[in-house]
């Protein structure tokens, strides 16, 4: 004889099979752990959900960077910035405006911030990160190197690496971002902070991997020194 069973039973248990199957799933949208950084990256659950990484991996594409130093939309803020400014990491031009909040001059007043310059941001260190990047990012405003790892803080908040882990640094510095390293701009001659020291529209970087001359603008990659006319 077959049983059935009574239909407030059934009922029930139809109410309760969608609770049970989402049990373990996490809410996001502000629901709870919404601000949490289960992965000490840098980004809360939810920052993690806008940025696209995993909340449970500091670093989810494996290239060394926490995902937090990130920078997803090239606009030379990274992705933990971005998300703490309220500006969108996915967006190049929606940026952080620097100088602006507490500690600005009052509109028309014209006083500098802070006591420095026109308003300029205050560099105390000299890194290249403000004294105000470096109190949210939570590095050293008077130390370059607060990880002391050999790269200064603005170096490695440029170049996508961690000014906090001395485990982690930019592979190379690349000040100008010619692909050529600061090291070798020294040794050859040419300027770590001019991508095209010889203004003729190649990068050093580029005429180096050619074999022409950075340090020349008559010879380029299209006119390498020795080539026959």
């Amino acid at each position: 004889m077959t049983q059935r069973l009574p239909w407030n039973t059934l009922l029930l248990a139809l109410i309760a099979a969608p609770t049970l199957l989402t049990a373990g799933c996490r809410y996001y949208n502000d629901g709870p752990g919404c601000d949490e950084d289960w992965d000490d990256d840098g980004l809360s659950i939810c920052d993690e959900a806008r940025c696209g990484s995993d909340d449970e991996d500091p670093d989810t594409d494996d290239d060394g960077v926490l995902d937090g130093d990130e920078d997803n939309d090239l606009d030379g803020v990274d992705n933990g910035d971005e998300c703490d400014q309220g500006t969108d990491p996915n967006d190049g031009d929606d940026v952080p405006a620097e100088g602006e909040g507490e500690g600005d001059p009052a509109e028309g007043e014209g006083e500098p911030a802070e006591g420095e310059g026109e308003g300029e941001p205050v560099d105390t260190d000299g890194d290249g990160r403000s004294d105000a990047d470096e109190e949210v990012r939570g590095t050293d405003p008077t130390n370059p190197d607060t990880d002391g790892d050999g790269d200064s803080d603005g170096a490695e908040a440029d170049c996508g690496s961690s000014p906090l882990d001395p485990f982690l640094t930019c592979p190379e510095t690349d000040s100008d971002g010619d692909g050529f390293a600061d090291a070798d701009e020294a040794a050859r001659g040419t300027d770590p902070n001019n991508a095209d020291t010889d203004g003729d529209g190649a990068s050093d970087g580029d005429e180096v991997a050619c074999a022409s001359s950075p340090l020349d603008p008559f010879f380029t990659c299209d006119n390498p020194p020795g080539q026959c006319p």
